[in-house]
């Protein structure tokens, strides 16, 4: 995946969870947004914060935390270069 670059994974029955790459590290979000269920991985980046392509709700990458609503958090996974592919770390 390039630098800036972006997939999604699908574990069907579980998430479907969008994975971007910045620099060197990896964010995973789950890929369905808390306020009405918008694709994630279809919204821009700004600033470290992305956005809803629906209402343009606003998430920080690294926490998932809700800028436009405090209450309100995206899912998010731990993910990490595991030689030339990307791994995450599922709850059980």
């Amino acid at each position: 995946m390039p630098d800036g670059g972006s997939t999604i994974v699908r574990l069907p029955g579980r998430w479907e969870i969008a994975i971007f790459r910045r620099g060197e590290s990896f964010i995973a979000i789950e890929n369905r947004c808390p306020h009405e269920g918008g694709p994630l991985a279809e919204g821009p980046i700004e600033r470290g914060m992305l956005i809803c392509p629906w209402h343009r709700f606003r998430f920080y990458l690294g926490t998932g935390a809700s800028v436009t609503n405090p209450a309100m958090r995206a899912r998010t996974f731990k993910a990490f270069a595991d030689g030339d592919q990307v791994a995450l770390v599922l709850p059980t």
